[in-house]
């Protein structure tokens, strides 16, 4: 190899320490790139290596400014970042490129109810209320709830893989809807420690009449399958109008059963929402929707009495967690 002449070499550590790319050194010099990164590790320049590329349109202030305002929420779309960088830099950058600018990764928005100022006031009264209740306190609470389950449809998202290449469309891709969800099914259940109490396929409508009828054939047999005590058993159920009617007040009344004094828009605290999501997550998985309601009902029931005992536990002990969470942001909805 012939050697590089001392007036190149020269050269060459004098636009290093410039701050040249290689690339643009090679070009000058009329020496080869590897020539160039030989010279800087033979003299051991202490020259950071530049990371070569057009430069950037956009200032490191103005990314800051990006970065923060969808930080705080002030931005929630991409293009408003172009706007952005288009009245302070003055020039049009992608979308694609706005994003690579954040460095965040993008989230889906949770849902959540409205709460008011009252709301949160209760949320917040009801979390420093047991703020100190333990697990085994917790463990005598039943949690009870309704929900609404489609014969068809996905209750959630789905997802599959494949190589994008391949342009086959294979049964698992797709998932049969049909108009309408093919009717809903309303269930009620509840919930303990030891593991899941009764469930009731609702037909009509949850009132006020219907509500008793299940609790004065559900709530107490669960409490006796599990062993548990019904003077220190108490019932958790939401402020829906059938809980919370004048008549289902005196049955409760008069039937001895504890009631958990339960803040408003409060489904965050309510552990069986979970093992509702659980129930819909499990019905998605089948290949083959339902032929009828019964045979719905019969896949429902399965997934119920099959609930991992493992998985309620841990419901039960984030219970504490919860109130604390609730508790330290002044009754907002916690992400437990």
């Amino acid at each position: 190899m012939k050697p590089t002449s001392t007036s190149k070499v020269q050269s060459t550590i004098t636009l290093l320490r410039q701050g040249l790319s290689t690339r643009k050194i090679a070009d000058r010099v009329h020496i080869s790139r590897s020539t160039v990164a030989r010279i800087r590790a033979q003299r051991q320049l202490n020259i950071p290596v530049s990371k070569g590329g057009r430069p950037s349109k956009v200032s490191k202030e103005t990314k800051k400014i990006l970065r923060r305002k969808f930080d705080t929420g002030a931005f929630k779309r991409l293009d408003e970042g172009q706007r952005l960088v288009q009245e302070v830099e003055g020039v049009h950058v992608h979308t694609r490129t706005i994003r690579s600018y954040l460095n965040m990764k993008a989230y889906v928005v949770r849902k959540r109810p409205f709460l008011s100022k009252d709301d949160k006031k209760a949320r917040y009264q009801f979390a420093q209320n047991h703020l100190h209740w333990t697990v085994q306190e917790w463990k005598q609470v039943i949690f009870s709830d309704e929900t609404l389950v489609r014969m068809v449809g996905s209750h959630g998202r789905r997802f599959y893989y494949k190589d994008p290449k391949n342009k086959t469309v294979r049964p698992h891709h797709t998932k049969g809807i049909v108009q309408g969800g093919g009717g809903t099914m309303l269930l009620w259940g509840c919930l303990t420690y030891w593991g899941p109490g009764d469930l009731s396929w609702i037909h009509g409508t949850m009132d006020s009449e219907t509500y008793i009828d299940v609790l004065k054939e559900y709530y107490h047999p669960t409490i006796k399958y599990y062993g548990m005590d019904c003077k220190t058993a108490i019932l958790q159920q939401d402020n829906a109008s059938s809980h919370t009617s004048a008549m289902t007040k005196r049955f409760l009344e008069k039937a001895k059963i504890a009631v958990l004094d339960w803040p408003v828009r409060s489904p965050d605290l309510n552990i069986i929402e979970h093992v509702w999501a659980y129930i819909k997550r499990r019905l998605d998985e089948y290949d083959v929707p339902p032929r009828s309601m019964e045979e719905l009902w019969e896949r429902v029931q399965k997934i119920w009495v099959e609930l991992p005992e493992d998985f309620i536990h841990r419901l039960y002990e984030s219970l504490p967690a919860r109130m604390k969470a609730v508790y330290k942001s002044r009754g907002e909805c916690c992400n437990l």
